[in-house]
């Protein structure tokens, strides 16, 4: 008999618009679910998953506070160490106004705080609603991938580096 041939249809699962469930594990990402409430003081409503990487996954929530939607990235519990690398950018342009970064295109988290789980302790950051992703392809017209937009997109992306390496701070990979 044979086992190399599909005998299914494949599923979400199969393909990469998920996140690998094999990485709900101890040091892995952290649980979530629709309408959970998350951070101090159960703050954060969770309303839609927006996205993951191989270290996190993010999350559109209601602001129980101000009422207004926020993205919540919740770093794997690996990934969650006290001298991560976006816990050194938030150090570093700590004293930086919120106006001189716009200015400069260049948007971080807003806040952060940490929360424990069934795979361990997680930071999470707290930032304002970005925008859709610029990995997909926009069917309803919405102009993504139209050469004004990807001039806009490439000039802040420049000043935007342009200003980091003026603080000192530079993007690399491990």
């Amino acid at each position: 008999m044979d086992f190399s041939r599909r005998l299914y249809r494949s599923s979400v699962e199969d393909t990469d618009e998920v996140e690998d469930r094999e990485k709900y594990r101890p040091g892995g990402y952290h649980p979530v679910h629709y309408d959970d409430y998350i951070g101090p003081n159960k703050r954060f409503n969770v309303i839609h998953k927006l996205g993951w990487s191989a270290n996190s996954t993010a999350w559109l929530c209601l602001d129980k506070e101000s009422r207004n939607y926020k993205s919540v990235k919740i770093l794997t519990a690996k990934e969650s160490v006290e001298d991560c690398p976006e816990l050194q950018i938030l150090k570093a342009l700590n004293d930086v106004c919120y106006k001189e970064l716009r200015e400069n295109c260049i948007a971080i988290p807003s806040e952060h705080f940490w929360i424990e789980g069934p795979n361990g302790r997680h930071l999470c950051f707290v930032s304002d609603l970005l925008g859709p992703s610029l990995f997909m392809n926009s069917p309803d017209g919405t102009g993504l991938h139209t050469p004004e937009f990807l001039t806009d997109l490439g000039f802040q992306v420049s000043k935007g580096l342009q200003y980091l390496h003026k603080r000192g701070i530079c993007h690399g990979g491990k």
